[in-house]
C-alpha cells in the first residue's frame, strides 16, 4: 500500500475518532449492509462465473473488444472478489446465529 493510501486512511481514521460516535445508528447501517451483502452472494458468484466466461471467449470472438474492455473485467473483478467472500462469510454467519437462537429456545 502505497504512503499516499496509507496517509489516506490514517487521516479518516482520525476524523473518525473525534467525531461523536452513534453506536445505534452505526449497527443499524451495519445490519442493513450485511444483509444487503449476505443476500447477493449468488448474484456475486453470477457476475464472478460471466467474468470467467468472457475470458474464455472474448478473445476468440473479438479480440479488439476483449483487449480493451479487459481492464474493466479486472477491476471489476477485483472489487467483486473480495465482496463475495465477505458475502459467503457473512451467510454463515447468519446462518450460525440463527441456529444458535433456535437452541436457546
Amino acid at each position: 500500500m502505497s504512503e499516499a493510501n496509507l496517509a489516506d486512511i490514517n487521516e479518516r481514521e482520525e476524523a473518525a475518532d473525534s467525531a461523536p460516535f452513534d453506536y445505534r445508528a452505526t449497527m443499524d447501517r451495519v445490519s442493513l449492509f450485511t444483509g444487503m451483502l449476505a443476500d447477493m452472494a449468488g448474484e456475486i458468484a453470477q457476475a464472478l462465473n460471466m467474468i470467467t466466461h468472457v475470458h474464455s471467449v472474448a478473445p476468440i470472438l473479438d479480440p479488439t473488444a476483449y483487449r480493451k474492455g479487459m481492464g474493466n473485467l479486472e477491476d471489476a473483478a477485483a472489487i467483486l472478489h473480495p465482496l463475495h467472500t465477505a458475502a459467503v462469510a457473512l451467510r454463515k454467519a447468519r446462518r450460525d446465529i440463527a441456529e444458535r437462537a433456535a437452541r436457546k429456545g
